[in-house]
This record gives structure tokens, C-alpha cells and sequence, in this order.
């Protein structure tokens, strides 16, 4: 078993995209500094919110947009059987709601009222009208990257309109993402020049969890049988193998995410939510969603001592039980991993 205490440590809980079988590089040599970068061969459709790492370099930098021909943008569409008199109405996106909105707003008074929800960045829903608002015909809403692909139907809470019925939204345009990442944004700039045709790695996106108080703990176990020979001990083998057990508990100071949205740790094992696209880290994807843990363990006395800062990977862990105490302000957690030994890295 081992025991961290978490005041020393950052927490992340990542999802599984990566490569896959792509090998992409950068296109140019990109000075220190720069954030945009050409991409060749990523023939990957990369998340925004994605890490990724230059050649052999080990800092991670962080997708804040990507550039991704060929998809298809995803149109949705406001109708009523029959058009308000009056009131208001709300339009819920990916679980953030709008402040009200006239039953004659402008499209562009709904377009503002849509990109103040910090789940869709400004310029990325276009709203039109058939006719000329609410009142006199459909609303129009045709989302960019990067919402360009499939994303769910927003919800809209008509219950303030007077007048009307049978107001619904509905995906009249499927939106198709496409699969070439051909650049991308990143959150900050380079801090080492890059090469031209060197290796680029993607990693999944992260949730930093921000510990005040607690510990973690994880249990690897390597069962063995011990066979006898004439009641003494003989040879050894090795037993089934067992998952590794993992538990927590904390108060958290804060979580965060690079860029986008920030999901809750209960939205990410539920994979709703800000993480509803996130990509499970198991490997057959008809594997229930799970996650990686990481933790960056950098202790605040070394003794002088090298190679005192590990990064530990608790690889595919899978949440069975989540508590809750809101008078003592903690979340505790015990789960399994669907593999028997953590991964770590000291330097």
C-alpha cells in the first residue's frame, strides 16, 4: 500500500485520447514564444483541451483551438406551432443556462445572450431567424469549431411565454467533425524553438484537482499459489491477477481545467457534463468509461536528496463508491484500476 499526503501533490484526472495511430509533426520551425502551430500528418481530429509535448521535451502545452477541415457545421432549429405574445424563455447548453430573453429578441441579442455561457466561446454559435425574430418565424443556430461536430440539442425552457405552443428545438443538420487537424492554438507560448518535422505528442485532457487536506491511497497486489511437494513447500506460480485498489479523501481547494469549461470530479466519472466528449482511457472501448489518475508528487523537504519529484499514474481507474460530508467539506472516493501496478517517473 501506499500512502500520500496530498498538501504536496497536484491531482489530475485524465481522459484517453492520444496519437492513436497518426504520427504527426510539426510543419515549420516555431520560434520560442509562438502559440500557433502547423501541423503535417495529424490525422486526428485533436480536442481542444488536448496536452501535448514537442519531441523529447517534457513540458505539456495545452490546445486552446484547432484547425479541422472538412467537417460539417451542426445546425439546430427553434420552431413554435404557434408564435408568442409576449414574456420570456431561457436556452440551456451542455448544462449552462442563459440569463431571459425577450420573446422579440433580435437574433443577435440571442447570440450575445448564448456566448455569455462560458460553454460556448464567442464566434462559435451563429444565429439567424427566418423571417426576422422569434415572433415571426424559426430560430436558426449553426454552431463552429470548435462545436462544429456532433454535439446534443439544447434545451429550451418556454415556460414564461405567453401565447404560443408546442415550442421545440430540434438537429436539422447533423454536425459531422472533421478528422485532420491541420494546426493549433496553444493557451502559451513555446518555451524551446521547435524543428521542422519533429515529433509531436497529443495526451488526453485533464482536471486539476487542487488539495488542501487528505490522502490517497492504492493497493497493488501480486497473488501467488504455493504448490507443496509431500507436505513441503516446492514450486511457486504466479495466481490470477487482481485490480488495483484505489481510495481518497480530501477537501479540495479548487479544480480547474486548461481551457473550456470546468467539469465537477462527479462529471467526469460520469462522463457528463463539460467531459460528456471526454475519451475513456480503457482499452476496449466496450469497456465501461474510466480515467487515468496522475498525481505530481513534489515533496516540500528532500534532504538535499535527486530524483525527489515522481510522477504516479494509476492507470484505468474505474469510481465504485462516492461519499460525500458537507459538514465536514470532503469528497472520499474508492474505486479499482483495471490494471495491478501503478507507473511512475522520478527526476
Amino acid at each position: 500500500m501506499a500512502l500520500i499526503d496530498l498538501k504536496n501533490v497536484n491531482l489530475y484526472l485524465r481522459d484517453g485520447f492520444d496519437n492513436g495511430a497518426a504520427t504527426p509533426t510539426s510543419t515549420d520551425i516555431e520560434p520560442i514564444a509562438e502559440v500557433t502551430i502547423a501541423l503535417t500528418g495529424c490525422t486526428v481530429a485533436v480536442p481542444v483541451g488536448a496536452g501535448v509535448v514537442f519531441g523529447s521535451h517534457t513540458t505539456e502545452y495545452t490546445v486552446a483551438s484547432r484547425t479541422i477541415p472538412g467537417g460539417t457545421a451542426a445546425v439546430q432549429t427553434l420552431t413554435s406551432t404557434t408564435n408568442p405574445t409576449g414574456g420570456t424563455f431561457t436556452l440551456t447548453y451542455d448544462g449552462d443556462t442563459t440569463a431571459n430573453i425577450e420573446k422579440d429578441a433580435l437574433p443577435a441579442a440571442v447570440e450575445l445572450a448564448l456566448e455569455a455561457l462560458d460553454s460556448i466561446p464567442n464566434g462559435t454559435c451563429t444565429v439567424t431567424a427566418s423571417v426576422t425574430d422569434y415572433t415571426d418565424g424559426d430560430l436558426i443556430f449553426t454552431f463552429s469549431a470548435p462545436l462544429e461536430g456532433v454535439i446534443a440539442d439544447m434545451v429550451l425552457d418556454a415556460t414564461s411565454l405567453a401565447g404560443g405552443s408546442v415550442s421545440v428545438i430540434s438537429t436539422t443538420t447533423p454536425g459531422v467533425l472533421g478528422t485532420t487537424t491541420t494546426s493549433m492554438v496553444l493557451t502559451a507560448g513555446l518555451e524551446t524553438a521547435t524543428t521542422a518535422g519533429g515529433a509531436i505528442t497529443f495526451k488526453g485532457i485533464k482536471l486539476e484537482i487542487v488539495v488542501g487536506e487528505g490522502n490517497l491511497e492504492y493497493t497493488s497486489k501480486t497473488p501467488r499459489e504455493f504448490k507443496l511437494n509431500r507436505g513441503l513447500l516446492g514450486g511457486v506460480k504466479n495466481a490470477d491477477q487482481e485490480p488495483m485498489d484505489v481510495s481518497f479523501a480530501f477537501e479540495w481547494d479548487y479544480i480547474r481545467i486548461a481551457t473550456g469549461t470546468v467539469p465537477t470530479m462527479e462529471q467526469v466519472f460520469e462522463r457528463t457534463g463539460p467531459a460528456a466528449d471526454w475519451t475513456t482511457t480503457a482499452s476496449d472501448a466496450c469497456d465501461p468509461f474510466c480515467v487515468d489518475i496522475e498525481i505530481h508528487n513534489a515533496p516540500v523537504c528532500t534532504g538535499g536528496g535527486s530524483n525527489t519529484t515522481e510522477d504516479i499514474t494509476l492507470a484505468r481507474f474505474y469510481p465504485e463508491e462516492l461519499a460525500h460530508s458537507i459538514e465536514d467539506s470532503t469528497i472520499s472516493c474508492t474505486g479499482r484500476c483495471n490494471s495491478v501496478i501503478s507507473t511512475s517517473v522520478r527526476y
